[in-house]
């Protein structure tokens, strides 16, 4: 599967981040750290609560 271009953005800032899927996930108050695997790999789809998760 094609990355598109915000799952690819998504990869590269949580990578760069210094946290794990599980800290990232518990800051954004409401996402599961499977969620925000599913968001790098482009498979999950819209509909889901939006989240503001900001980086040290």
């Amino acid at each position: 599967m094609t990355k598109s271009p915000t799952a690819a953005f998504l990869t590269i800032v949580i990578e760069n981040s210094g946290l794990t899927d599980r800290v990232i996930a518990q800051r954004a108050e409401s996402a599961e750290p499977n969620v925000l695997s599913m968001m790098k790999t482009g498979e999950a789809g819209e509909g889901r609560r939006r989240a503001r998760v900001e980086f040290p």
